[in-house]
């Protein structure tokens, strides 16, 4: 799934439409005006945020082949930045509580697919390069997971944004790089 800004999306919304294609290249299809936030885990489901249209629902389940969408309760929520498909093994009910060990500069990642740990970063995503950690539920213990940089680090200066596999092994990431050309003009007389 992707988002698209320019002409394509354009021609759904000022802000930009949710696609959807195969990664053997095939032809992309547009769902729905909005930024598409996480595929569910059987492929049939895409949630898409909206935060500008008001004649929709903030927050929204489309389907990738058939079907209506469906709107999701946003509460409190003003604007939605990542979504994640929450497994149905680690929930028992109970009482919420707070992360042990999760600071308030720092952001959760993703859930691991155990339920034990989740992934953490900096909030505002810090310098390069950026070394998130794997934090356990329980105990608030961290344990250092990978240094991200790219190969060439010219130029860059922080990271946008992380995507992770539920298992932690595979992963994406993209980052500001802000390059310049520096001309030597010598003066001839």
């Amino acid at each position: 799934m992707f988002h698209e800004w320019g002409f394509g999306g354009k021609l759904i919304s000022n802000d930009g439409a949710a696609f959807l294609r195969g990664t053997n290249g095939s032809v992309p299809v547009r769902l729905a005006p909005g930024s598409p936030l996480a595929v569910s885990p059987d492929g049939k489901s895409v949630i898409i945020s909206n935060d500008s249209l008001l004649e929709m629902p903030r927050i929204q389940l489309f389907p990738t082949g058939a079907g209506e969408p469906t709107a999701l309760p946003d509460g409190a929520i003003r604007q939605s930045y990542d979504a994640w498909w929450f497994p149905d093994d680690p929930v028992d009910g109970g009482e919420r509580r707070p992360i042990p060990g999760l600071e308030s500069d720092e952001c959760v990642l993703r859930l691991r697919v155990d339920g034990h740990h989740v992934f953490v970063t900096e909030r505002n995503f810090p310098l390069m390069p950026t070394p998130p950690f794997r934090l356990d539920l329980e105990s608030g213990r961290r344990e250092s997971w990978k240094e991200l940089s790219p190969a060439d680090s010219a130029g860059v200066q922080n990271l946008v944004w992380v995507c992770l596999t539920p298992d932690g092994r595979s992963y994406a990431y993209s980052y500001f790089r802000k390059l310049s050309v520096l001309y030597l003009v010598e003066r001839v007389r």
